[in-house]
């Protein structure tokens, strides 16, 4: 079956001109969102699986999304963005190890740390800075910390903490860094009455992480979410 698909483009994600394409796609699927979401409140709306354009089955080919409302969209889990959970296994006695977040790296941290020690680390980093970060849990080795971020350090996705064993003793030491449960992979922010479209032409980098499978949608008004999305 052959799904034919206009799409005026009337904005990009990040600024571009206007455009307008047309799309015939065999065997494609092609999903319509009309949903009412009521003031304060969440849904989770079925969603297709999409991938990645460029693989041979479910390949989004346009994503195209309007909300009367500010609206946040996060997909794959609904907890916070952000939120990393660092443990060290091998029951280090002794020293020091560092972290690193986007390419800027921490003092020493030492092996016993606190959640409050390691914070402060965090936030003395050129790519966190102060506020930007809390750490609960530890101390360190016996207790996980976890780190979560805010402020401008969140956009749509936090990448993760890096580490360094630096000099630690006693066992088999390792550093293991997570997200934590339902983490969303991606936060996509829609503003009022202004659509949000992608398409594999457009020339725009794909907007997502990595495979979608669910979309969360959160609102503080009522708002209409209208939109289409199409794969392959």
């Amino acid at each position: 079956m052959a799904i034919t698909y206009n799409l005026t483009r009337t904005n990009y994600p990040i600024g571009g001109q206007p455009l307008q394409a047309s799309y015939t796609v065999t065997g494609g699927t092609l999903q319509t969102i009309n949903l009412q979401l009521t003031a304060g409140g969440s849904v989770v709306p079925q969603a297709n699986s999409w991938n990645p354009p460029g693989l041979t089955t479910g390949s989004l080919i346009v994503l195209n999304l309007l909300a009367s409302q500010p609206t946040s969209i996060q997909t794959n889990g609904n907890g916070t963005i952000g939120v990393q959970i660092v443990t060290i296994t091998g029951s280090p006695t002794t020293g020091i190890f560092a972290l690193g977040f986007k390419g800027a790296i921490t003092a020493p941290i030492a092996y016993n740390a606190t959640a409050a020690a390691t914070q402060t680390a965090l936030q003395n980093l050129s790519t966190v800075g102060t506020g930007n970060v809390t750490c609960t849990g530890g101390p360190f080795p016996g207790s996980p910390v976890t780190c979560t971020f805010s402020g401008p350090v969140i956009t749509t996705t936090v990448p993760l903490m890096t580490s360094n064993i630096e000099t630690l003793v006693g066992g088999s030491p390792a550093i293991t860094i997570a997200n934590a449960t339902n983490t969303p992979q991606d936060v996509l922010q829609l503003a009022a009455n202004i659509p949000f479209n992608w398409d594999s032409q457009s020339g725009l980098v794909y907007p997502f992480q990595g495979p979608v499978t669910a979309l969360y949608l959160s609102n503080t008004n009522y708002s209409l979410l209208r939109g289409s999305i199409l794969t392959v």
